[in-house]
């Protein structure tokens, strides 16, 4: 089966593995939330959506799958025992995960907001929300991912062509990336 059973938890909150799902477009989103009630209202909402959902009870569960997950939105919740969604999007930007993120919290403030908002979350929701809103910021979430593979693409792309010069082809792109003119360069070598 593509899909795991996470310990303890309900047909919902399987997992996919990297090699199993397609890579685009990300149609699928990972709920983490410390409120079984919240997660299965998610999980229904987002469904509904067309999005697949994956949940997780806790930041250290999810982090204990992360490495056989594939790149999607994450819905966080910030409350939560042990790793706070705040320490988990620390976690996550120390390790170079840049997924988009959606806080969710009942205890919102200003001060709370701009903290996430500084560690690149992608919109800041209190609990309660309306359906239509998830939606759109799932919506924008998404169009953000494939925006970010896109340019982590071109990124790769350049890299192997660049690694492809020959000795010659890499001292004359040196020279003009220093800022060398063209005839300069050519009259060099």
């Amino acid at each position: 089966s593509p899909y795991m059973q996470i310990e303890n938890s309900t047909p919902e909150m399987a997992y996919p593995y990297t090699d199993q799902l397609p890579s685009a477009p990300p149609s699928h989103a990972y709920v983490i939330d410390d409120d079984l009630q919240m997660r299965r209202s998610l999980h229904f909402s987002i469904s509904s959506a067309g999005y697949q959902c994956w949940t997780f009870s806790s930041a250290s569960d999810f982090l204990k799958h992360l490495t056989n997950l594939t790149p999607a939105t994450i819905l966080l919740d910030i409350r939560m025992e042990k790793i706070s969604g705040i320490e988990l999007l620390s976690i996550l930007a120390d390790r170079g995960i840049g997924w988009p993120v959606i806080i969710m919290t009942a205890h919102g403030d200003v001060a709370t907001a701009v903290q996430t908002i500084k560690l690149g979350t992608v919109e800041f929701l209190e609990k309660p929300f309306e359906l239509e809103t998830l939606e759109s910021v799932l919506q924008l979430a998404s169009k953000n991912l494939l925006q970010t593979q896109a340019a982590q693409e071109a990124k790769n792309n350049s890299k192997r062509l660049f690694d492809k010069l020959t000795s010659r082809e890499y001292e004359v792109v040196s020279q003009l990336a220093a800022g060398s003119p063209n005839k300069a360069v050519a009259f060099a070598l």
